[in-house]
């Protein structure tokens, strides 16, 4: 006859179970929802399931609330909704299930981590340019129950970073739909030349905070593109005609120019004001200009400042 003998192997006069969430090296967040998951290898019978949290890797598992997490449970459905405790952060977490009446059925996780929820700022963002008075949103991002009421701030340096002043408020409270859109209006600051920094701090939790990296904050630029210099001998304006001044500028989209203000000299102390502009569909774009009737003040040396 021909055969062959496998090798040895067990029948368990028991159930296998087994957590198959959290997985190991799972991060969990404080306050989260979450579902403790498990699968049985045999039938399962027992109702008398007990799940327990250590956060010392398995060293000690007490036996009350938040580290009893659930006791006499039923063999289904196979999961557990647990809100993660809101008191614990650690990086050793544990979560064993077994059946309290037959101790060979157990399942231990790996470890673990909680932490507390996050609070990501998003806008600004480091090595941004912001210009002083100019609208902005502040924006951010979040992990984990975070509340609405959150306190926004922002700190200057004069030196690059190195020293910073005192923290500002920009807002004490965020309201309800400030924190749902996760973003915040700001007229940043008339600290031209500063770096800067923002932070935001939950009001209810105050350990959850987070600061923007260095941004700067940056002076709104005017540039004369008209009159150019060239306007001599034949090219002269002549006195009752009419000739564009005109410009570009950064910042005026964001809100950083309040006001233009023409003004012409003819010996580059005494300036007379041709006009002040102050539309915003003026304002607000890259490049501008203004019709010009030249004045009856004849001169060489005229000159044009905005």
């Amino acid at each position: 006859a021909v055969f062959d003998n496998s090798d040895s192997f067990t029948i368990l006069s028991h159930q296998r179970i087994t957590l198959t969430a959290p997985p190991t090296g799972a991060s969990l967040i404080q306050g989260d929802s979450y579902n403790i998951t498990w699968t049985w290898d045999g039938i399962a019978t027992t109702s008398n399931l007990k799940l327990q949290l250590s956060i010392d890797g398995g060293t000690t598992w007490p036996e009350v609330p938040p580290y009893l997490i659930g006791d006499q449970l039923p063999n289904s459905p196979a999961s557990f909704a647990w809100v993660i405790p809101s008191t614990i952060d650690t990086t050793t977490a544990k979560i064993k299930i077994y059946d309290t009446t037959d101790a060979l059925v157990t399942f231990t996780t790996g470890n673990f981590t909680i932490t507390i929820p996050q609070i990501n700022v998003t806008a600004p963002a480091a090595g941004n340019q912001w210009f002083a008075t100019g609208a902005y949103n502040i924006t951010w991002a979040t992990v984990g129950s975070v509340s609405n009421s959150l306190k926004i701030e922002y700190r200057l340096s004069s030196d690059g970073g190195s020293t910073w002043g005192s923290w500002q408020v920009i807002t004490a409270a965020t309201t309800p739909a400030e924190a749902a859109a996760k973003s915040k209006a700001w007229v940043v600051a008339d600290s031209a030349g500063s770096t800067a920094q923002v932070r935001i701090t939950d009001n209810n939790r105050p350990a959850v905070t987070a600061t923007s990296g260095n941004f700067s904050i940056i002076a709104p630029t005017v540039t004369i593109t008209a009159p150019t210099g060239s306007e001599t001998g034949p090219n002269a304006w002549v006195v009752g005609t009419q000739h564009s001044i005109s410009w570009t500028s950064t910042g005026g989209n964001k809100g950083a120019i309040s006001s233009l203000r023409l003004q012409y000299t003819t010996d580059g102390t005494t300036f007379t004001t041709i006009t002040t502009i102050t539309d915003p569909a003026v304002l607000q774009v890259d490049a501008g200009s203004y019709t010009w009737t030249t004045p009856d003040a004849v001169s060489a040396t005229v000159r044009v400042k905005i």
